[in-house]
């Protein structure tokens, strides 16, 4: 029943109105991932009319929060996540590689006043977190989410990647 409250609860916060220009588009992220959308986020919205609405949270509480129902266009978790989602039904398509970070993220890193980054650790002893994206099964607009991760995934952000301590997967 506490599983249900939750559930419930989540799906009632994430609520939104529907735009009158583009589409809505529902985001997810997943850790440190939140930043590169947000700066892509005006060219893209200025580009396509459409509007993204971002979310942020762990990779296991969007995993649990999808499950529960909650409605979203794309998701940006782990591709661990994506396999599960797309077992569940929740995710369509095969998920597109996006970035991968060090064995501590450099982003976190960089994100930090005063820090300085020495460098990564070396290559041999890496441990990467990988993100990738998916499209919702039950996507508002499909081609909205796609061109989405199509941008995500595209040349124009690479140097966000790279600036928030990023790389192409």
């Amino acid at each position: 029943m506490k599983l249900l409250w939750r559930c419930a609860l989540t799906i009632l916060a994430v609520a939104s109105p529907v735009a009158a220009w583009g589409a809505d588009i529902q985001v997810l992220t997943a850790g440190a991932y939140k930043p590169v959308i947000t700066i892509l986020q005006a060219d893209f919205e200025r580009q396509t009319g459409h509007r993204l609405i971002v979310q942020n949270d762990t990779a296991g509480a969007l995993q649990r929060r999808i499950g529960c129902g909650e409605a979203f266009d794309v998701v940006v978790a782990t591709p661990a996540v994506l396999e599960h989602l797309a077992a569940a039904g929740k995710v369509s398509g095969n998920p597109i590689r996006l970035a991968r970070v060090a064995i501590h993220q450099i982003s976190e890193i960089l994100a930090v006043p005063g820090a300085t980054l020495v460098g990564p650790i070396p290559a041999e002893i890496q441990n990467y977190t990988l993100y990738a994206g998916s499209v919702s099964a039950s996507a508002a607009n499909p081609g909205a989410a796609r061109a989405l991760l199509d941008a995500l995934a595209g040349a124009g952000a690479r140097a966000v990647l790279q600036s928030r301590g990023m790389e192409a997967p």
